[in-house]
């Protein structure tokens, strides 16, 4: 990257890793750059992030610093193989009969994105951070697309999968609001540190891979411009996407010991303020 000061101003190109937030482990805000997920839980954060393509303006006026950047790619990280020991995917073949038959002994491939550096595929994010005297306090907002995504699909493509040897399963990574806050104050030996996270209208599958049903949508769509004989539960897809707000909050404390010994721990929640069915 490169970077220039003008005054109070620094405007910063390049591949960029940006941190966010109070957390040590359990970051909810420290959303611009992607994580190596390979190995979860192993690695250190400040090695398991990955530079993206960016530009940043800063400013900075004593105490304070306001940034808005914008993030020219879309890069959804590293994942596990979709069958290893580490992948998510487990969870769902051994919880869903239908997926795992559908998916098994088949060669997948995840986490492509047609055209990344697309400006339908940029973010915009934006923080205001406080540094002072016995505080600090950073409140932070983006448009973003999801990294996670949906998957999109239909019957007539689920069914092809039955005969295909290889499949790319089709992500959509739609773009959502978030808005967070986090703080931290000190207290003798102690640093106590608070995260929270707001993401507004973001989307989620629902529904369930039940062979049945996705066989009796097939049979009941419309031919010939005729109207369907199925009744609308007998014609419904059952994979479908829902969009909601999910709240995170992250609490933690640390100890600062003799002998440069520190203690750590951290804690965090999420809630929908509506959960979708069928999750």
């Amino acid at each position: 990257f490169v970077a220039r000061s003008f005054g109070d101003f620094e405007l910063t190109v390049g591949r960029q890793t940006v941190v966010w937030g109070e957390a040590n482990m359990l970051t909810t805000v420290d959303v611009i750059n992607p994580r190596d997920q390979r190995e979860p839980g192993i690695g250190e954060l400040e090695t398991l992030r990955l530079a993206v393509l960016g530009t940043r303006l800063g400013y900075f006026k004593k105490q304070h610093r306001v940034e808005a950047m914008v993030v020219h790619e879309l890069n959804l990280g590293l994942m596990p193989a979709p069958f290893s020991e580490f992948s998510p995917l487990k969870a769902l073949l051994a919880s869903d009969p239908a997926a795992a038959a559908l998916l098994n002994d088949k060669v997948l491939r995840l986490g492509e994105v047609d055209e990344p550096l697309h400006p339908r595929n940029w973010g915009g994010f934006l923080r205001w951070v406080y540094k002072g005297s016995g505080i600090d306090l950073g409140l932070y907002g983006a448009w973003l697309p999801d990294r996670q995504g949906v998957l999109n699909l239909d019957a007539a493509t689920i069914i092809g999968f039955q005969s295909a040897n290889e499949i790319r399963l089709p992500m959509e990574h739609p773009r959502y609001f978030m808005v967070g806050h986090s703080g931290a104050i000190p207290r003798g030996s102690w640093t106590f540190r608070w995260e929270v996270l707001g993401e507004l209208d973001k989307s989620y599958n629902t529904g369930s891979f039940d062979q049945a049903q996705l066989l009796s949508s097939i049979s009941c769509r419309p031919v010939n411009g005729m109207p369907s004989p199925c009744t609308p539960e007998e014609a419904a897809f059952p994979l479908g996407v829902q969009k909601t707000h999910f709240i995170t909050g992250m609490l933690g404390a640390a100890w600062q010991g003799p002998d440069d010994v520190t203690v750590m721990v951290e804690g965090s929640r999420g809630v929908f303020t509506e959960r979708p069915e069928g999750l």
